[in-house]
Parts: structure tokens; C-alpha cells; sequence
């Protein structure tokens, strides 16, 4: 709020409004990612690796195994620990949409519907170990981050 005072003068001058302080406890800062933008950015990654794999070796293979594992891992490890459920279970989901998107990109498949879906089942059919892996391996570690909020933010009791 801008005044004019007598005993202030110059251009600007600002007068400060009484403030009230709520007591209460501090805010929490939110620890992390919020779900969907480690959703995103693993299914970039991911669909990148099928990009460059189905580019250089018309399969889906180790690159694009490689991508996968790596996003859906940064996922559930950057994510806020209250809203880890999409990237603990997010894998499957993540690897058929990437190959999908690698597949229409690269392969262009034409033709009916059930010739497009398989033209993206069979490169994703042999990558199931890795995606049964990969989403075992997000759940271990979304469940023990789970289990470590939950220690660290228990209150302290007396020692008996």
C-alpha cells in the first residue's frame, strides 16, 4: 500500500502492514517428483531407447531393455514417496507404450488392426523376463520407501 506521510517523503515509499503469525508446525517441503512428470520422463526415456534400438537393429533388444530399466528405476526412486503406486506399477505399461510408439515410428506398420497389433506384440513378447524384473524391482524399492517414511516420521518414545 503506497502513502504519502509527511515525515516520509520520496518516491516509493511503502508503508508495512502488521502481519499475524499462525502458531502450528512448519511446513513440510515436498520431498520429490510429482508422479506424472517421472511417468513422462521414464516413457521418454524408454521410448527413446526403442527409437534408437529398432533404428540401428530392427528388434527390440538390450538398448531398449537397458531404457526401460533405467527410467522405471528413476521413476519410482524420484517420485514423492505419496504418490509412488503409478511408478511401482508403471513398467508394463511404460515398455508396451514405447515399443508401440518405436514401432509405429520406425516399422510403420499398415494394414488391419490385429496386423498393427502384431507388428507390437512380437518385438515386446521376448522382453517379458525384464518387465516382470524391472516391475519386481520397482516394487522392492517403492515398498521399502514406503517402510522408511513411515520409521522416520514416527514420533520418538521414551526409552522404557
Amino acid at each position: 500500500m503506497r502513502t504519502d506521510h509527511p515525515e516520509r517523503t520520496g518516491p516509493g515509499v511503502v508503508d508495512e502492514e502488521p502481519t499475524m503469525e499462525i502458531a502450528g508446525p512448519e511446513p513440510v517441503p515436498l520431498r520429490g517428483l510429482p508422479w506424472p512428470v517421472t511417468m513422462l520422463l521414464s516413457l521418454a526415456v524408454a521410448t527413446g531407447g526403442s527409437l534408437w534400438d529398432l533404428r540401428v537393429s530392427h528388434t527390440l533388444g538390450v538398448p531398449f531393455d537397458t531404457a526401460v530399466v533405467l527410467g522405471s528405476l528413476f521413476a519410482v526412486v524420484f517420485t514423492r514417496r505419496r504418490a509412488l503406486t503409478a511408478p511401482m506399477f508403471g513398467p508394463p505399461l511404460v515398455m508396451i507404450v514405447a515399443a508401440a510408439i518405436g514401432v509405429f515410428v520406425e516399422v510403420r506398420p499398415r494394414g488391419e488392426v490385429s496386423t498393427i497389433g502384431l507388428a507390437i506384440a512380437v518385438p515386446v513378447l521376448p522382453q517379458f523376463p525384464v518387465m516382470a524384473a524391472t516391475t519386481a524391482a520397482t516394487l522392492l524399492i517403492g515398498v521399502f520407501r514406503l517402510v522408511r517414511g513411515r520409521r522416520r516420521n514416527r514420533p520418538a518414545q521414551p526409552p522404557a
